[in-house]
Formats: C-alpha cells, structure tokens, sequence
C-alpha cells in the first residue's frame, strides 16, 4: 500500500481540499497522509500564516492523519508554530533541516528540541483526552 501525501496549497479551501481526500478514498489503493501548509497573508512580515482552525476542522472531519508544514516559515517559528499545531490537533509537523547546501533550516540538535517538546505536548494532551500516545509509548 503507497502512502500518498495530500498537500493543501495556500490559496486552496477547506471544502476542496476535502474533495481531493474524498477522490483519493474512492481509489482505495493508498494510505492518505494530509499535510497544511497554511494560507497567504498580505503582510509583508508574515508571508504565510498557519491556519490552526483548518487543522481542527480536519480533525473533525476525517480520520486521516495530519502533519503541518513548517518549511514555510522563519525557522524561528518552527518550536512555536510546531506546538500550536499539536495543540489543534496535528498528528506531526515537515521541517526543513540545515544542510550544506546553505539552506536556512533547523540544526540537527533544534530539530530533536522542537520534537521532544511536541511529543511531550501530544503525550500530555492523549492522556487529558484518554486516549493511547502513538509512537513513543510511555
């Protein structure tokens, strides 16, 4: 079974970007992974703004699992908008990595930071909502 991840663009909405679960559950050959990359913003400051209310509405909606797109981002914002994300549900987040190839992503030892916050995060909020942790069983 092929894992597909279904990238919701900025400037896409929710009601579509459904649509485009729903075509993919009828094919039934993949495991369907969605990933939220936020929407576009007028302010020059802030490119991009994550949309925390699509990551709920997702949540509700199907049971597929969600991971939100940092990469997007001044990677100054990758901890906090990582944890908001967790916070309205996200199952995980994509962030980019600095390597050498000059890219302005995490180190390697940010990245173990950010994920260690959120799994104790996600840890905390299945247990408030009684249900099992996925991953790192404690």
């Amino acid at each position: 079974e092929k894992t597909v991840i279904l990238n919701r663009h900025p400037l896409m909405s929710a009601d579509y970007f459904l649509s485009l679960v729903g075509y993919l559950e009828k094919g039934g050959r993949c495991k369907i992974v969605l990933a939220e990359n936020g929407a576009r913003s007028i302010d020059a400051f802030s490119p991009s703004l994550l949309d925390l209310s699509t990551i709920v509405t997702l949540r509700r909606l199907t049971s597929h699992p969600i991971l939100v797109d940092c990469s997007a981002y001044d990677p100054s914002y990758t901890e906090h908008l990582a944890i908001a994300a967790i916070a309205a549900g996200a199952d995980g987040i994509l962030a980019e990595v600095a390597g050498q190839h000059g890219n302005d992503g995490l180190s390697m030892h940010e990245l173990k930071g950010v994920m260690e916050r959120a799994d104790a995060l996600k840890y905390t909020l299945n247990a408030l909502n009684h249900q099992p942790c996925f991953g790192n069983e404690r």
